[in-house]
């Protein structure tokens, strides 16, 4: 589930505030903006793990994806998750069945 958190610098310079609202009301304070949203990520992790955040599906059971749905490759998950794809290939391509190999005339 994502969900969107507005970060935006302390009036006094002190850092940054991040913070979901409606129906969450989740908020923090740091010096360092990725902490702050980190602390709100904690904060929602915990009211999912209480139970008071549920998802529920409504309408077609089948996601339909449209053209919004695109993989962006600079983002560092999709390219660590890319890396294990070339990885996987590359063991595949390694091994040698019986029968495959140059060698064996059968």
């Amino acid at each position: 589930m994502q969900i969107p958190v507005l970060v935006e610098p302390l009036p006094d310079g002190r850092g940054f505030r991040a913070r979901v609202g409606q129906p969450f009301q989740v908020a923090a304070e740091s010096p360092d903006r990725a902490a702050a949203v980190e602390a709100v990520r904690r904060q929602l992790d915990e009211l999912v793990s209480a139970g008071q955040v549920v998802a529920v599906t409504v309408g077609s059971v089948v996601p339909v994806i449209g053209d919004s749905w695109a993989i962006d490759m600079k983002d560092p998950r999709y390219q660590e998750w890319w890396r294990y794809v070339e990885d996987f290939r590359r063991e595949c391509d390694a091994v040698t069945f019986p029968g495959e190999g140059s060698d064996d005339p059968g």
